[in-house]
């Protein structure tokens, strides 16, 4: 037994591109810490029947979200925004891939955010910046 649904849980949550609301909220006791974040946000979402899209290391879709150029969000020919899926453990973004990193306690909190980068004529500005924060219109329908 590897995971128990239980009030003394992780939280894990998915940030969409649209709004800072999480889209799911989950609590689930992890039995074995050995285990990545990857591994169990693998299986928080194929048990909650999430659709998603993995990549290995790391999640290219979430609920149906944009991947790949649709992701790409071109301003003009030198400015451009690259979103994607990034995660953070307890508020932070680790420098580590998610199949790298293993939770410490019961308090842990994993949260999966659509982010951006910023391209601007050769120079790649910010990193995993909360796509909700611009909502383009291309992904969300203002």
């Amino acid at each position: 037994l590897l995971f128990t649904y239980q009030t003394m849980a992780i939280t894990f949550e998915v940030i969409g591109p649209c709004n800072e609301t999480p889209e799911n909220e989950i609590e689930i006791e992890v039995l074995n810490f050995d285990l990545s974040v990857m591994e169990i946000t693998n299986h928080i979402l194929e048990v909650n029947k999430i659709p998603y899209v993995g990549a290995g290391n790391g999640i290219k879709s979430i609920n149906n979200s944009p991947m790949g150029l649709d992701a790409m969000e071109v301003i003009s020919d030198s400015k451009m925004r690259a979103h994607g899926w990034c995660y953070l453990v307890n508020g932070k973004l680790p420098d580590v891939l998610s199949s790298e990193l293993s939770l410490e306690s019961q308090d842990d909190h994993i949260t999966w955010l659509y982010g951006y980068s910023y391209y601007d004529a050769g120079n790649w500005i910010g990193y995993c910046d909360p796509t909700w924060k611009i909502a383009p219109k291309q992904f969300c329908n203002k």
